[in-house]
C-alpha cells in the first residue's frame, strides 16, 4: 500500500504588483516554484547563477553539498542542456557559456534592481543576446 501525505496550500496573496502564493511547506514552496510545468528538472547557467549575490552562492553551495550528502549513491548516468529559441534548437550563446569571462552588461541588462525590472538593455547588448539564436536558425542549424 502506497502512502501519499496530501499537502494543501494553505493561502493564496494577490496584489495588484505581483500575484503569488503563500506556501506553508518547504514541499509546497518547491511544488509551486515548479508551477504548472511538466518540467523534471532544474537547469541552472553557471555563469548567471555565479552573477547572483556572494549570500545567494553561498546558500546555494550549501544546497548543493547538502544535496550530495544526502543522494551519496545517484546512479551513473548523466544529462545534456539542449538551447532552443521559438522552440527549435539552436547554438548556445558565447556569453551563456563563457563563465571566466562573463559579460557583464548583457547579464546587468536582465536583471531585477531594487524589486524592479525598469532597465532595457543598449542595442548593442541587445544583439549580443539575440545574434546566436538569429545566426543559428538562419544558416538552418538546429
Amino acid at each position: 500500500m502506497k502512502y501519499k501525505k496530501k499537502h494543501k496550500i494553505t493561502k493564496i496573496q494577490k496584489d495588484e504588483d505581483s500575484p503569488s502564493v503563500i506556501c506553508s511547506t518547504g514541499w509546497d514552496r518547491l511544488w509551486c516554484w515548479f508551477g504548472l510545468s511538466h518540467a523534471t528538472w532544474v537547469t541552472l547557467p553557471r555563469v548567471m547563477c555565479q552573477q547572483m549575490s556572494d549570500e545567494w552562492q553561498f546558500k546555494m553551495a550549501e544546497l548543493l553539498e547538502e544535496w550530495d550528502k544526502t543522494w551519496v549513491n545517484q546512479p551513473d548516468i548523466g544529462t545534456r542542456v539542449q538551447v532552443t529559441k521559438e522552440k527549435r534548437l539552436c547554438k548556445t550563446p558565447e556569453w551563456l557559456v563563457n563563465y571566466r569571462h562573463p559579460n557583464k552588461r548583457i547579464f546587468d541588462a536582465m536583471k531585477v534592481v531594487d524589486g524592479r525590472f525598469d532597465r532595457t538593455p543598449k542595442e548593442a547588448d541587445r544583439e549580443s543576446i539575440d545574434t546566436p539564436f538569429k545566426s543559428a536558425t538562419k544558416n538552418g542549424q538546429r
